[in-house]
């Protein structure tokens, strides 16, 4: 099982992750994006031409192909969980960036490459996120608060009609809810 956590960018995933790290089953394999490995590297490179043929945009490409490459090497009773972003993660904050440049066709990829089987949704209020995202080192987007919160409310609006109905088990969780995080995870 792949399960992986969203939500607009300093609604607190982190914290969340932090808190329950310790916690969690040894059968729920934690993958940081930002720690490959061999076998990593090689699912990336296996990953990389499909990706590249439908994906126009290299820095997505780079990112969603090194989130594939684990499929290449989980049998169907792994369970793994991607700690700092997933694919859907990795679309979110893209479209974001973008100005949700050529949003359907990222929409189209993401259905392509498929979603994973479980899905976090961490929330909690617009203004709440905009305010610890703007006032977080280092920032993430140079957007300016005024700016930032339409973006924000189109990739949620984007997240619940169009990405969430598609994967089988959602799991929506508020910022600080360390319980139910934690329960989402070991469901």
């Amino acid at each position: 099982m792949w399960i992986e956590t969203t939500g607009l960018p300093g609604v607190g995933k982190t914290r969340l992750y932090e808190q329950v790290m310790g916690t969690l089953p040894e059968t729920l394999r934690i993958v940081r994006s930002n720690h490959c490995g061999i076998i990593n590297s090689l699912g990336t490179r296996l990953a990389k031409p499909f990706i590249g043929r439908e994906c126009k945009d290299p820095e997505l490409g780079r990112k969603l192909a090194y989130r594939l490459s684990f499929r290449f090497f989980l049998n169907k009773n792994d369970r793994i969980f991607f700690y700092d972003s997933g694919i859907v993660q990795v679309l979110l904050e893209n479209l974001i960036v973008t100005g949700f440049d050529n949003c359907e066709v990222k929409l189209k990829l993401l259905e392509k490459l498929g979603l994973p089987e479980r899905l976090i949704w961490v929330e909690d209020e617009i203004e709440t996120i905009v305010f610890r995202e703007t006032n977080r080192e280092p920032r993430r987007f140079s957007l300016p608060p005024d700016s930032l919160r339409p973006h924000y409310e189109r990739a949620a609006t984007l997240l619940e009609k169009q990405i969430l109905p598609r994967i089988k088990q959602v799991y929506r969780v508020r910022s600080g809810d360390i319980d139910n995080f934690k329960k989402a995870l070991t469901a």
